[in-house]
């Protein structure tokens, strides 16, 4: 009796061997299906659930946070049906329609040039873009030579030294660790007819795990 007691409070004791992002779940899966205490396995679809910091948002810069699937069923965009509701820091969920809500960047406190603002060049005294004097604080203020996410400093195609402006550029909606290619949780295939993007964040590979899933890993990462 001490053995079976002994054994079986070496085994309830016994660690976790899932690291952080290792699988924990899914169809045919037969491994530990266990996290450590900071992470939760998450559901992203039938084959697949994955240990993740707790709370994590995986929705990218741009990506839906609220609304509609644009695919049959149409399953409200919620958490029980495995969507993200949440944006990245900078970004807020912004509803556009009854079918569509989305994280847009908030330029309240930016100190980068917003949509088609001027970011570099020459200002009204002809002097290099970011010294011209604000009169009425009677300081130096320094244009913004940055852009927002999702834009990129742009120069005029007629007067390319003189003016340039933040432009619209595609931006990859996938988040650090999330998802790049496989199936989504409707069965459908990743691809931009669906929604969906194989790129990866700056510095992040997709990185093949199964049939169904494919993630955004550290370009250094091993696994």
């Amino acid at each position: 009796m001490l053995c079976s007691i002994t054994a079986a409070a070496l085994a309830f004791s016994a660690p976790c061997s899932n690291r952080e992002f290792d699988q924990c779940g899914g169809s045919g899966y037969a491994g530990d299906t266990c996290c450590q205490d900071y992470d939760k396995c998450n559901y992203v679809n039938d084959f697949y659930s994955q240990c993740q910091p707790k709370d994590i948002c995986l929705n990218g810069m741009f990506a839906q946070c609220g609304g509609k699937e644009k695919n049959p069923p149409f399953n409200p965009w919620d958490k029980p049906h495995h969507h993200q509701i949440c944006c990245p820091e900078s970004f807020d969920c912004i509803k556009q329609d009854d079918y569509y809500s989305q994280c847009l960047y908030n330029a309240t406190n930016s100190t980068c040039s917003g949509s088609y603002q001027q970011c570099a060049g020459v200002d009204s005294d002809g002097k290099p873009w970011g010294s011209q004097k604000d009169p009425e604080s009677n300081y130096t203020k320094p244009e913004m030579t940055c852009c927002q996410p999702g834009y990129k400093c742009v120069p005029d195609a007629h007067a390319p030294t003189h003016y340039s402006n933040c432009q619209h550029t595609e931006v990859c909606t996938n988040a650090r660790f999330g998802q790049c290619n496989g199936t989504d949780v409707n069965g459908h295939p990743w691809t931009k007819n669906y929604s969906h993007f194989d790129c990866c964040p700056e510095d992040f590979k997709c990185v093949y795990k199964n049939p169904h899933y494919s993630q955004c890993l550290w370009k250094n990462s091993t696994k």
